[in-house]
């Protein structure tokens, strides 16, 4: 099973967070559709991967915050990864690194009310 590595997480500020995030409404993203293929020389040998853009741009973001190429990224993924399909397996990492990224950020408090005596 691949798990996402908190140190790649806890370096993260919030304002470095939102942008890997590139924050948009639900309702505002449309449908991943479109597909690109990339060529990567890994340690297993040469691989050509088709995946969505929006995961594509996701594992750039990751990748620039490891100070990373985003071969070896791939590469350390794909040495984790077990019986799951690469593609997979990309996708459940870029999950779980945002996800552990949103678990590090401390919500905004809640406005509360102030009680004012009556009298």
């Amino acid at each position: 099973m691949l798990v996402c590595n908190l140190s790649i997480v806890m370096g993260a500020t919030v304002a470095r967070i939102f942008r890997m995030a590139h924050v948009i409404p639900i309702a505002a993203r449309p449908m991943a559709t479109q597909r690109t293929l990339r060529r990567f020389s890994l340690t297993s040998g040469p691989l050509e991967l088709r995946l969505e853009t929006e995961l594509w741009s996701a594992l750039s973001g990751i990748a620039n915050e490891r100070r990373m190429p985003l071969a070896n990224l791939i590469d350390l993924i794909d040495q984790q990864r077990g019986q799951q399909s690469l593609p997979r397996a990309l996708w459940r990492f870029a999950i779980a690194y945002f996800q552990a990224l949103s678990e590090t950020v401390d919500p905004a408090p809640l406005a509360r009310p102030v009680l004012k005596p009556v009298g």
